[in-house]
């Protein structure tokens, strides 16, 4: 019997890429302990075969075993005097391999029988930082109540093991990294706490969890974005329900809600006294960011789910509250129309024209609403805005006119175009850009 899974083992490395190098027996016993083959574990054990035997890249079987989660072999292994707690080449031990299996119970085993729960393979990861990544919880629930560190800083960006359970979840790991003392007060490289990792992994419950320790939905990172504005950004929704919770300034958390949140997220914070003649952090007025709600990418509906003209429609919804609750047309029109404008948002632009907003006062960058509604081929748009009194034809601080900008954007999009399609592959924005370049050609023939 012996000799036959020898032999198997030999014709299976031969169509494989096992090392014909190694031992058959030991590449007999590693195959058996990770598929948890208990007969022939035993048997290739008793036949006298060392499980301290290493292989090409210095593994025992006891790192099989563990890799494999299979207790049982694993169990056996170290009664016969397998290794509990030698590194691979790759520095690599078998609580390592056990926590990336999430066996729970090979973790314990193994640190019963004296593995270090503090090694690092050959850079800086500790099996509990395998499991908090890989998000194998049952392995990391065991390493925390064993004793393994909760509060120092594993990684280069300095994130501690609550933030990182705090972005992947679940939120039984990040209780138990909280009753083992972690501090959720502290803060990585970006200057962010684990409840911006929770907001921008989209986990409601932990960050519900951290809320409960203290933590704020408006404290900024490094950037200055906050964890509200994290979970907005994500469209992780349920989160920002949760976050709202602790909101304390609204009308600090207004123009982050008008630029990525819900018509009823906004409305809730005007309700609750938030001021619609406010300004982000970079001094845009909040009736800009409502106007241009999309942003002026090209590729719109290659990277978001909601079409534009829901979007156009929303942004128009939020311009229109903004002014039932105070907001100064005088002072903010001219950015919001010229928002709307870059955003292509046709409806808020043509609600803004009708209310008076002077369509040839150029904005902050010097850009009259013209010329960003014909860079976009956006003809629609370009008719109301004529409708109402602008100028055909104006230039920008470079000289350009509205064809000529249009010009240098189909030739930007064509470039970018050729690039794609020299990686002879599927690239996310190669249709979505082929489609771009067609509309805008169409929208330049028009205008001749």
């Amino acid at each position: 019997m012996l000799n036959r899974i020898v032999n198997l083992v030999t014709i299976m490395a031969l169509f494989t890429s096992v090392s014909l190098a190694e031992p058959p027996e030991l590449q007999a016993l590693r195959l058996a302990a990770r598929t948890g083959n208990m007969p022939v574990v035993r048997q290739l054990l008793d036949a006298g075969l060392d499980p301290a035997m290493v292989d090409i890249n210095g593994a025992t079987a006891v790192h099989a075993a563990a890799g494999g989660g299979q207790l049982e072999a694993l169990k056996l292994l170290l009664e016969r005097g397998g290794p509990a707690d030698l590194a691979d080449k790759q520095g690599r031990r078998p609580l390592y391999e056990a926590a990336t299996a999430n066996s729970g119970e090979c973790c314990a085993l193994l640190l019963a029988k004296g593995a270090d729960i503090e090694a690092t393979t050959g850079g800086d990861w500790t099996p509990l930082k395998a499991a908090l990544v890989w998000r194998k919880d049952q392995a990391a629930l065991v390493l925390i109540s064993s004793g393994a560190i909760c509060d120092l800083s594993p990684t280069v960006v300095g994130e501690t093991p609550l933030m990182v359970a705090s972005f992947r979840g679940p939120k039984a790991v990040a209780e138990a990294l909280l009753a083992r003392g972690a501090d959720p007060g502290r803060r990585d490289q970006n200057e962010e706490t684990a409840l911006h990792h929770a907001a921008r992994g989209g986990q409601s419950e932990i960050a519900a969890l951290l809320q409960k320790e203290g933590l704020t939905s408006q404290t900024p990172n490094a950037q200055g974005w906050t964890a509200l504005e994290l979970a907005l950004q994500g469209g992780h929704q349920d989160t920002v329900e949760v976050l709202f919770e602790t909101i304390g300034d609204t009308s600090a958390a207004l123009p982050g809600v008008c630029a990525w949140g819900t018509s009823i997220q906004v409305d809730r914070l005007l309700l609750q006294g938030a001021d619609p003649n406010g300004v982000d952090r970079q001094g845009h007025p909040v009736l800009a960011i409502a106007a241009g709600r999309g942003g002026d990418s090209t590729l719109w509906e290659s990277r978001s789910k909601i079409p534009r003209d829901s979007q156009d429609l929303q942004a128009h919804w939020l311009v229109v509250r903004l002014l039932e609750t105070g907001a100064n047309l005088e002072k903010a029109g001219v950015s919001a129309l010229q928002a709307a404008c870059r955003a292509d948002n046709t409806e808020t632009a043509r609600r803004l024209l009708e209310l008076g907003v002077d369509p040839n006062q150029p904005g902050p960058e010097g850009d009259a609403p013209v010329l960003l509604a014909v860079e976009r081929g956006n003809l629609e748009l370009r008719s109301h805005l004529l409708a109402r009194g602008a100028h055909p034809s104006p230039r920008d601080a470079s000289g350009l006119d509205p064809l000529m900008r249009l010009d240098r954007r189909i030739s930007k999009l064509g470039l970018a175009l050729e690039g794609y399609r020299r990686m002879r592959a599927l690239h996310p924005a190669l249709n979505a850009t082929e489609a771009e370049l067609v509309r805008l050609t169409s929208a330049r023939e028009a205008l001749q």
